[in-house]
């Protein structure tokens, strides 16, 4: 138990001498040997019980001030004991009543506003606002008094519970895309309302940050009692939450937090796994199950540099053959012949599709596969074994296969209808059945005696004893098949090795031990099984395998629906091909078979080959390209993808190129920009020798995104045209939308023939309020049959769009709805809230962006909530909906103070880049600078120690370092108060490693066709005026000048020594593509020379 705020502030018995309210607020400073107050919120003066009550006595005896405003003393206590009445006493609802039933007198509206206006100016506080800018005084009192712990008491543990949850989950948020604010929303869905304000959300937040950041600080996770090492470390470290400390209950709550946060860092770093997969069960009657992919931040890969067009590439997550998820941009890093991606978002989950297909991490630069990784023991195989279930009291999480032991209270296993099983304690056994499947939990042991659905039987142990083998201590390792199964299994040739960390294990094949399965049983889809002591099975999986010496090629022919598979064995095949309107004749060549193949009409994407070398076993299907020529390309369904389509249509979308016959064949994509931006383009080479290159299109979508915003458009169009080969060039239209919505007599429709599984759900959303919920539009029905017409069945006061809903497979256009309510044009604008219901194009232009300046200078402005709700609701929509986001990314003062005021920065700074062409490398120091003076005053204004601030600026930084090299650890000390010349000269440093740089930068990218040259001529110039000592390459071809001389530019730009408006006196979107372009080129280019002409420009300025 913690004592030492109450030493600190004297006996719970203490008797002030002084009734008046000025001698009471006296008494309370002198006692924090205080001569005034400190700014900080009013929490941190923890008001021990007895000084509470004076307060109150104090309040209540002495008379109202006929002129409250200049009663500051009194003003000022009101303010107070309101704060502390709320930590104390609040159980709910949103009035003064509490405070005045505990005063005895009751203060009007006008009076309160000139109390608390005065009480704050005294307590150096801010008032809150609401976002149509009027004054939050009762929201200003309960945020300045903490948590309402009277009513997280009231709540018994529940709250405790909920708070460890978060803590638990706190670090992977970031990881996982979500910001902590939604996080701590989410997780106080359940709890009164008092909980889910914004204001307590933010304390909770702010609190779950701060013990994770103490435990850091003072290496918490270390020690054994994490609780009395801190108290020795910063005694008064309790007084830094927002609940009251003079009662048991609050210090032992806080002790168990920061236990809990200890624990909790102790795990993470213990998490040294390259990819950790983690499984929960959503749903027990169809089975459902949610996947976790948890990355190394800093992964390392098998490819080269050489092997890349740029740094730049992107990770997605595949459920056999189909895409499941998206962990993003990842940029390379080289060491030596080490190869490292850095991932924004190293973690992801979704819903398992299809349980029993494997799991695959893919690296894809320019639409190719540079890597494909099978993630272990993913595939969850109910139908060969039990499925072993832990709960953590909130989700049941899969902990292994087949006979487990973990050292448990209670374990649960999913079986098979069919299975049977004998329990040690069948009094601490109970199950529950669904139409397929029983849930068991119990307690000791259970034999599970499981039937397969073909009627095979093993006998598993699962046990909560002392932990043994789980599945991942079960590998399975071999040579693999370049091609998979048509469900995405791999297909093994020869027998794998499997491994278990248990002794005296035995492997099985069928229904015999291994040594003695004949030679040709082997191959075909077989049944494995490792089995244990006691005729035990320990893992059983169905395995693809083929002999060891298959190979297996594709030949194009003369004809474009027609070509050859040649398939070599030293054994026997039985092979067949699978695929609608394919005919296919087999001839036999040297060891081995060659198969022509021939489509009626349009090649199909795949074919799929049954292939047997064991008839007692179920055939093989491998799935492999049709061995065309040429370019196809396909949607995610096989089909030929439509010549217009939008940039959702490219998900799982594809194209085949094709080798020539005998010789090598180059293609081409070119994404072509709008019309208004048809200098804007992208370009992509592909050589193909003898295998087939498939190139997914869904990875150009960020590039598409690009060309859009280099117009600035939202109807704009982009070409994909793909040639090359001698074939015809084909070309694909992508925009944006698919249609847009018709508003007709309060009634929405669609132009467009719409499908009867497509979903629909298009909403409302009040454009002035982005945390308003959405009204969502009702179908009308014909005859029990959807119409697609929806009603618009609210009337619309305020100004509105019409949008398609997170779950709307229909990309539509926004359709803007006019409010009914008139609106006073008000001069003096200071909130978003406003400034949006007051934009227009034509009338009134510049109301958003004039607000940006007064938040841009507040980062307690109300508008920040603004644009963290309007992202965190509507970030599935193009960005270019809304003004707000047009707007920001032309205040350059506002856009870094985003970085800084962003609930999720990551994920949002990743939008503006792609969606605007943000360079974040341009905004000048200065401005990095006042803003990160400004965010750690914030900080320390809420009453956080400068040893966390310093840590929380950092971290900060740290993630910035990702989108701009000027945060990376080498040029921190550019924005370090003791910035000291560096001692070398660093003009030598360029004249030593430019050269180098140079020729590895012209060797690595060869051909010409990708080069950007965009200002090229000025660049030149002013590089060659200014700055021409830093000039040590050699500019071999013209088409190197922009590359080569951008960094030491865009330095002087962050500097200060020069305006962006030297390239171009008026700069358009076009022109942010460029040099976005120039940029991202290559930034083992571009990072390095940046940072040190940073270093050189801030020298000669020292």
């Amino acid at each position: 138990m913690d004592t030492t705020s109450r030493s600190k502030l004297g006996s719970a018995s203490m008797i002030f001498d002084s009734t008046s309210v000025n001698g009471c607020l006296r008494a309370i400073l002198t006692k924090r040997e205080l001569s005034q107050p400190t700014g900080q919120p009013l929490f941190t003066y923890q008001l021990s019980e007895p000084e509470y009550r004076h307060l109150q006595i104090s309040l209540k005896s002495q008379k109202l001030p006929t002129k409250l405003h200049r009663d500051s003393s009194w003003c000022a206590a009101f303010c107070l004991f309101s704060a502390e009445w709320y930590r104390r006493k609040y159980q709910g609802g949103w009035s003064w009543s509490g405070i005045s039933s505990s005063l005895g007198f009751e203060l009007d509206a006008n009076q309160r506003s000139k109390v608390i206006k005065t009480g704050f100016k005294y307590w150096q506080r801010t008032v809150s606002q609401y976002n149509d800018d009027r004054h939050s005084f009762l929201g200003s009192v309960f945020r300045e008094g903490g948590l309402p712990y009277g009513l997280l008491a009231s709540e018994g543990g529940r709250f405790l519970v909920i708070f460890k949850r978060i803590l638990r989950v706190f670090d992977d948020a970031q990881a996982f895309g979500q910001s902590p604010f939604e996080l701590v929303l989410e997780g106080l869905e359940h709890l009164p309302e008092a909980f889910r304000q914004e204001t307590t959300v933010d304390l909770i937040t702010n609190m779950a940050e701060l013990l994770l950041r103490l435990t850091d600080e003072y290496n918490l996770q270390q020690q054994e009692q994490p609780v009395n090492h801190l108290d020795t470390q910063l005694p008064n470290w309790r007084d830094l939450f927002p609940i009251p400390l003079d009662t048991d209950t609050g210090s032992e709550f806080l002790s168990s937090l920061l236990t809990s946060a200890s624990v909790q860092r102790q795990s993470k770093s213990q998490q040294t796994k390259r990819i950790i997969c983690s499984q929960r069960l959503s749903n027990n009657e169809d089975l459902g199950f949610v996947t976790q992919i948890k990355l190394m931040k800093a992964i390392p890969m098998p490819f080269k540099r050489e092997a890349l067009i740029n740094s730049r590439v992107e990770l997605f997550i595949q459920e056999g053959n189909r895409v499941v998820a998206e962990l993003g941009v990842g940029h390379t890093t080289f060491e030596g012949e080490m190869t490292q991606v850095i991932l924004r978002t190293p973690a992801c989950e979704f819903r398992r599709q299809s349980i029993e297909q494997y799991l695959y991490l893919v690296v894809l630069q320019a639409g190719i596969e540079l890597h494909r990784e099978e993630i272990p023991n993913c595939d969850i195989a109910i139908n060969e074994m039990p499925i072993v279930l832990k709960s953590d009291g909130e989700h049941d999480w899969v902990i292994g296969q087949g006979s487990v032991n973990v050292k448990a209270d209670q374990l649960k296993a999913l079986l098979l209808k069919g299975s049977t099983y004998t329990a040690e304690f069948p009094d601490l056994c109970k199950s529950v059945t669904t139409e397929r499947y029983q849930l068991v939990e119990f307690s000791g042991e259970i034999k599970v005696d499981y039937r397969t659905e073909e009627g095979e039987g093993d006998t598993y142990v699962i046990s909560t004893r002392q932990s043994a083998v789980l599945a991942e201590q079960v590998s399975v390792r071999g040579a693999k098949l370049q091609y998979y199964s048509s469900t995405g299994q791999p297909i093994y040739l020869g027998l794998p090795t499997i491994t278990s960390q248990e002794a005296n294990t035995e492997l099985w094949l069928g229904s015999k031990p291994l040594g003695e399965a004949h030679q040709s049983g082997l191959f075909g889809i077989q049944s494995v099984r490792l089995k244990g002591s006691g005729n035990r099975t320990i893992l059983r999986k169905r395995l693809a395998i083929l002999p060891q010496s298959f190979q297996l090629e594709l030949k194009p022919s003369k004809q474009a629906n027609s070509g050859y598979v040649d398939l070599h064995c030293e054994r026997n095949l039985f092979v067949s091909i699978e695929g609608e309107q394919i005919s296919y004749k087999q001839i036999n060549i040297e060891s081995g078979k060659r198969i022509k193949v021939t489509a009626e009409g349009a090649p199909p994407a795949d074919i799929i080959l049954s292939i047997s070398a064991n008839l007692m076993a179920d055939p093989i299907k491998v799935r492999v390209p049709f061995p065309a020529s040429g370019a196809l390309i396909f949607d995610k369904d096989g089909k030929g993808l439509a010549k217009r389509i939008t940039i959702d249509d490219l998900l799982g979308a594809r194209i085949q190129f094709f080798p020539r016959v005998d010789v090598a064949a180059s293609y081409h994509i070119e994404l072509k920009g709008p019309m208004k931006s048809r200098d804007a383009y992208y370009y992509w080479e592909y050589k193909v020798t003898d295998k087939v290159f498939e190139v997914s299109l869904y990875e150009f979508r960020h590039r598409i995104q690009e060309l859009l915003a280099a117009s600035g458009e939202l109807d704009d169009e982009v070409r994909m045209v793909i040639g090359g080969a001698g074939c015809r060039e084909q070309q694909i239209i992508i925009g944006r939308y698919a249609t847009e919505a018709q508003l007709v007599n309060e009634t929405v429709s669609f132009d467009v023939k719409l499908g009867k599984d497509l979903i629909i759900q298009p909403e409302v959303i009040n454009l002035a309020d982005p945390a308003e919920k959405p009204h969502a539009l009702q179908q009308r029905y014909s005859n029990g049959a959807a119409t697609g017409v929806f009603e618009l069945n609210k009337r619309l006061y305020q100004l509105a769009l019409i949008v398609p809903s997170s779950k709307t497979e229909l990309a539509f256009r926004a359709k803007f709805i006019p409010g009914s309510e008139a609106i006073d044009c008000i001069s003096d604008i200071h909130t978003l809230n406003k400034a949006v219901a007051l934009f227009h194009p034509i009338t009134n232009p510049n109301a958003i962006a004039d607000v940006f300046p007064m938040l841009a200078n507040d980062f307690n402005h109300s508008s920040w909530r603004f644009i963290n709700d309007l992202f965190a609701n509507y970030s599935h929509l193009p960005m270019a909906t809304f003004e707000v986001w047009k707007a920001i990314v032309k205040h350059t003062a506002c856009l870094s103070a985003l970085a800084f005021k962003a609930d999720n920065p990551v994920q949002l700074m990743e939008r503006l880049k792609v969606e605007f062409n943000v360079i974040w490398e341009l905004i000048p120091l200065h401005i990095w600078q006042s803003n990160i003076d400004k965010y750690r005053q914030m900080l320390l204004s809420i009453g956080l120690p400068d040893k966390v601030v310093d840590n929380k600026v950092n971290s900060r930084l740290e993630t910035l370092s990702e989108f701009t090299p000027l945060f990376e650890e080498q040029c921190r000390a550019l924005f370090s108060d003791q910035f000291i010349q560096p001692e070398p000269n660093l003009s030598a440093v360029f004249q030593y490693c430019l050269p180098e740089w140079s020729q590895d930068l012209v060797r690595v990218h060869l051909s010409d066709r990708e080069w950007p040259t965009a200002f090229s001529f000025e660049l030149e110039t002013w590089c060659k005026k200014h700055c021409e000592s830093l000039i040590h390459f050699e500019v071999i071809r013209g088409f190197h000048k922009s590359v080569l001389y951008f960094p030491i530019f865009a330095a002087a730009v962050a500097c200060g020594k020069v305006q962006l408006e030297e390239l171009s006196s008026t700069l358009y979107p076009i022109h942010y593509f460029h040099l976005r372009q120039i940029v991202e080129f290559d930034r083992h280019w571009f990072n390095p020379v940046f940072q040190s002409a940073l270093y050189v420009f801030a020298q000669e300025e020292a």
